[in-house]
């Protein structure tokens, strides 16, 4: 039987590994988002609103994510919040998940 050949679970999806490289720096580097399907310009860059909108679903994993990588604290800002304001955190209606 042929062996079946695995995705990688960065790829399914634009999900905040995509998209962590334009959250902390403005351009996707690697060009993870264009293989996700997100429209870049020549410079790597994705439409502002495509990136409000993903910073809007994504935001708060992506804080997580970024603090993770750099447990003593960054010294810098990532773009996206410059841009766009710290995430705002979903309010949970009580009995709802």
């Amino acid at each position: 039987m042929p062996v079946r050949s695995r995705r990688s679970k960065r790829r399914q999806g634009a999900g905040v590994g995509a998209w962590f490289d334009v959250f902390e720096g403005e351009f996707d580097f690697f060009g993870e988002l264009e293989a996700t399907g997100v429209d870049l310009n020549r410079h790597g860059k994705p439409d502002i609103e495509v990136a409000r909108t993903a910073w809007g679903e994504l935001g708060e994993a992506f804080m997580e994510e970024f603090a993770a990588r750099y447990p003593d604290g960054a010294h810098f800002t990532p773009w996206a919040v410059e841009q766009f304001g710290l995430p705002t955190t979903a309010k949970r209606r009580p009995g709802r998940r």
